[in-house]
């Protein structure tokens, strides 16, 4: 059984590879602050999800609007090996000095993605989803 259910998405956006960064934690679905967010961080971001290299970060909730619910993530520190987004050092979830207006957004380059193509998680969400090597 999985000790933590975690998931990754970007919304507001065109298509499924760009958008507001959210985190799926501990039952409830949160966003990630860009005050710290770095190339390294979003290219993490870009390869969890599958949608190829970045393209660009928005800083600010600039073009994807603000989320609501908690700030789960902040203070990322990512070296772009990482294939998941939470193997990066950061604040300890929940832990940040940011508003919503600063909620981080990205676009990876990943052009032909359409609306339409599930992204395939490589964590799990549901207890009956859970292999050995769930927990990351």
């Amino acid at each position: 059984m999985c000790s933590e259910h975690k998931e990754l998405r970007l919304v507001n956006g065109k298509h499924r590879c760009e958008g507001r960064v959210e985190v799926f934690y501990n039952g409830t679905w949160g966003t990630v602050c860009s005050d710290t967010l770095d190339g390294s961080d979003a290219e993490v971001i870009c390869k969890q999800l599958e949608c190829g290299p970045l393209s660009s970060i928005d800083y600010y909730a600039q073009s994807f609007g603000e989320g609501s619910g908690p700030i789960w993530l902040d203070g990322m520190e990512c070296i772009s090996h990482e294939s998941f987004l939470w193997q990066c050092q950061k604040e300890p979830w929940g832990i940040h000095n940011c508003e919503h207006r600063e909620d981080a957004g990205v676009v990876c380059s990943e052009a032909k993605v359409t609306e339409e193509q599930p992204h395939r998680s490589k964590d799990c969400i549901r207890e009956y989803d859970c292999k050995p090597k769930c927990d990351i």
